[in-house]
């Protein structure tokens, strides 16, 4: 079917997935979510947790 198309035809259909893909750019969005993860997740590997800070604050406490 693609070969029955005329290079007019193909270029048409390229423009229309091109902006079709811009009007709902869910690959920017999913980027986008991903950088957010891994922004929190760089976060809070540098802050320690509640749950770690009491336990080293307990191996601090014993003599």
């Amino acid at each position: 079917m693609s070969s029955d198309l005329t290079p007019a035809q193909r270029l048409a259909i390229s423009r229309a997935r091109l902006v079709d893909a811009l009007r709902d750019p869910l690959w920017l969005i999913l980027l986008q979510r991903w950088l957010q993860a891994k922004a929190r997740s760089q976060a809070r590997s540098h802050a320690p947790s509640p749950a770690h800070k009491q336990a080293c604050d307990g191996h601090r406490q014993k003599p």
